[in-house]
């Protein structure tokens, strides 16, 4: 993990070495449906981070995103880190 400067996020950390992706972040936002089901989205991909779970729209949601990913960059510093990922969780 790196800090970088997205054009829509700002400072921001952006995971680095996914095999066959580029450009995935850690950003605030709450849904991550599937669009071709006709949810609504708000990552490409990226991961969202919050410190609840509920629901908006109907949907499953992380809830209280900003902050959460705010409180989570001063704690660490904003310097790299490394992250494992060690089980895919393919979601509720």
């Amino acid at each position: 993990m790196e800090i970088r400067i997205s054009p829509k996020y700002g400072t921001i950390y952006w995971v680095l070495k996914v095999p066959n992706r580029s450009f995935i972040l850690i950003h605030w936002g709450n849904l991550a449906g599937d669009k071709m089901l006709g949810h609504i989205s708000h990552s490409a991909g990226c991961l969202l981070w919050g410190k609840y779970f509920g629901k908006l729209n109907g949907q499953l949601a992380v809830l209280y995103s900003r902050p959460t990913v705010f409180a989570f960059m001063e704690h660490m510093e904003y310097k790299p880190f490394k992250l494992n990922i060690l089980e895919e969780f393919g979601g509720v």
